[in-house]
């Protein structure tokens, strides 16, 4: 198992592999008008994006210093082109809205190197969408692509993966995502149907979405096709609604570790009979699956909180009911490819892994309260 820690390792180097001039847009209004320029006087978000992909140089998009609050998008953002990054200030501080009538973001089958981080995006809407309707937050398809740091939320469509679809793109990583509140036909909160390379999630919440289907998917649906590699560390898929939680399936190989199914309003997971997947280090609270693997615990409830903000959090978590849940300090790292304490050395609200004598399943990592303060000095 250790050999997909290097692939992965290998594989983020693509997005610090910059070199040479970089272009820089400084994005100073919550206006979403664009009139073809980005300067010290007006640079809209759309503005500096449509500029970008025709930059042959690598472009970061950067927002003003004490810019925040909501861009209410009058059409979807598409980035289109090589070498774009978007860096938001954070998930509480701009948000990107579809106004319930616009999808939020297109990241194209023509992009390449992408990165967006630091942003919430919401009420999006793919009903109308040009195209594929599927993830009205994100609809992405690039290859090379980095998604980190983000709130996916409230967003509606009428087909697959209404908070966030990555389809047929080669290599990703997903980091540090919130998903919740998405509502769909289908799939509710997210699809990931890779094309070649490897697709890595982690650190990831994907709770209260719902789908209109009791027997779809209402949490989320992975998908390995021919030529790609899914590894998943660290996700908690819980509390979703009207479908269920997670459905594995494709032909190439699902590696899941370290993770929580549990909740859902259907069952927890689902692997499909074909699909070769290995999960080690989970709970796995309902399945209706012969599960391969070490060190799970199946039919167990992990007592999870109900989603929330934990204290200085920006993003909402399944914390647990108490310190005895077995989800807590339960990752054998010795076992599949967990990598607490060495590649994740973080939880998806940034606590440092582990907190104690091991890992916890799920995207959270309980915190320890210093005994000393706690109990007093003496």
């Amino acid at each position: 198992m250790r050999r997909f820690a290097i692939m992965i390792i290998l594989f983020l180097g693509v997005f610090s592999a910059q070199t040479g001039t970089v272009t820089n847009y400084i994005v100073n209004t919550l206006n979403d008008n664009d009139d073809g320029a980005c300067d010290s006087n007006h640079c809209s978000l759309r503005e500096a994006l449509d500029l970008a992909q025709n930059d042959s140089n690598p472009v970061v998009i950067e927002f003003e210093a004490g810019l925040m609050g909501t861009i209410l998008l009058n059409s979807e953002l598409e980035i289109r082109g090589d070498d774009i990054s978007v860096i938001g200030p954070g998930v509480d501080k701009i948000t990107l809205s579809g106004q319930n009538s616009n999808r939020v973001l297109w990241i194209s089958y023509f992009a390449d190197n992408i990165a967006v981080s630091g942003l919430t995006i919401a009420n999006g809407n793919s009903t109308n969408a040009t195209g594929s309707t599927s993830g009205a937050g994100i609809n992405a398809r690039a290859s090379h692509l980095l998604l980190e740091d983000l709130r996916i939320i409230d967003n509606y469509n009428e087909f697959l993966g209404a908070g966030l679809s990555y389809t047929d793109g080669n290599n990703a990583v997903l980091r540090n995502i919130e998903v919740s509140g998405n509502d769909s036909s289908a799939y509710g909160g997210v699809i990931i149907n890779g094309g070649d390379g490897t697709v890595l999630i982690e650190n990831m919440t994907v709770s209260g979405n719902s789908s209109n289907n009791s027997n779809g998917t209402s949490g989320m649906s992975i998908i390995s096709n021919p030529g790609t590699t899914t590894i998943v560390r660290y996700l908690t898929v819980a509390g979703n609604i009207n479908g269920n939680g997670i459905v594995v399936s494709g032909n190439d190989p699902t590696f899941i570790d370290s993770s929580i199914f549990a909740d859902n309003e259907g069952t927890d997971l689902i692997v499909s009979s074909s699909s070769p997947i290995t999960v080690n280090n989970s709970v796995i609270e309902v399945t209706s699956s012969s599960v391969s693997g070490d060190n799970n615990l199946i039919g167990m409830d992990p007592n999870l909180t109900d989603l929330m903000f934990m204290p200085g959090a920006k993003q909402q978590v399944h914390a647990f009911l108490n310190e005895t849940s077995i989800a807590k300090n339960h990752v054998d790292d010795g076992v599949g490819d967990a990598q607490c304490g060495q590649a994740v050395t973080f939880d998806q609200i940034n606590m440092s892994r582990p907190q104690g004598a091991a890992c916890d399943a799920g995207a959270y990592e309980q915190y320890i309260e210093d005994l000393i303060f706690e109990n007093g000095f003496d």
